[in-house]
């Protein structure tokens, strides 16, 4: 269900504007996600043991960078992320609020969020709280008050996934926006740090991204009741 139907040429017109700006918003919170997460070496080393050793504190040069670009799809982004979001995407426009909500108590009990930690959470709880006004759209309205009243943890995936599902944008554009976003934050923490230059960082991100409709095809194609409870 869009927020866009029935509503006449102006109330279009301003909800296709207010789901561009939603949209953008989260993104750059994304990637400023990743960088934040990437200068906190301690965070890092202490949430990923047994993670395979993922630590930003250890991307030296090119090399490192782009072994730990490639360990943090393989373990986090294209296994758990993706089908994360499209999960929480289906279900708002299918309705399913007590599987939504599921979905994201879940993700309390996951140790792969630990690389996120709080910020995770501060990022979708605030994306909730703008959209607590989307009284016309019941689930997006009951998830945003149960982040509110704190039934629901607002982890950024299933936040994300939400954004999409409420403003009807496409979900493999939503998809790869969010992988684009994510790595680049990541590769501009190793920038900012001094590892190695921009050129380097953005060609070993090119690299990585020549994949990317076999990740969001993948996430699309996980997305089903099996996956929401497994997740």
């Amino acid at each position: 269900m869009g927020v866009v139907q029935g509503m006449g040429l102006n109330d279009s017109k301003t909800s296709i504007a207010q789901s561009k700006a939603s949209l953008e918003a989260f993104l750059g919170d994304l990637e400023g996600l990743a960088e934040r997460v990437g200068l906190n070496e301690s965070r890092i080393e202490a949430a990923t043991i047994g993670f395979g050793g993922l630590c930003l504190k250890d991307v030296t040069d090119d090399t490192s960078l782009s072994r730990f670009l490639t360990e943090y799809r393989d373990q986090f982004l294209v296994p758990f992320e993706l089908p994360a979001v499209s999960a929480a995407t289906t279900l708002v426009r299918e309705g399913r609020f007590r599987e939504l909500l599921d979905l994201d108590q879940s993700f309390a009990q996951r140790r792969e969020m630990e690389i996120f930690g709080e910020q995770s959470r501060w990022i979708g709880q605030c994306h909730a709280r703008s959209m607590r006004g989307m009284r016309d759209h019941r689930v997006v309205w009951r998830y945003c008050e149960a982040v509110r009243t704190g039934e629901a943890f607002g982890w950024h995936p299933v936040v994300y996934g939400v954004v999409l599902g409420a403003f009807s944008i496409p979900l493999r554009q939503g998809l790869a926006n969010y992988t684009r976003q994510i790595l680049q934050g990541f590769i501009d923490s190793a920038v900012h740090r001094g590892v190695l230059e921009a050129s380097i960082a953005a060609e070993i991100g090119g690299r990585l991204l020549s994949d990317l409709p076999a990740y969001v095809e993948g996430a699309l194609g996980a997305t089903d009741q099996p996956l929401i409870r497994a997740l």
